[in-house]
């Protein structure tokens, strides 16, 4: 359960970023997706 915790709330850190980046105009939105969409260990 508390890994469960840990991996949701790094989750939740990288979607922050990527939204900052996607803001800032730093990422374009459809990169963003592809990065969102990406499991953890696959390329994007």
């Amino acid at each position: 359960m508390m890994k469960n915790i840990a991996v949701n709330r790094e989750r939740e850190i990288s979607r922050r970023e990527i939204a900052a980046y996607i803001a800032e105009g730093s990422m374009t939105p459809e990169d963003g997706a592809k990065l969102l969409k990406a499991s953890p260990g696959q390329k994007a």
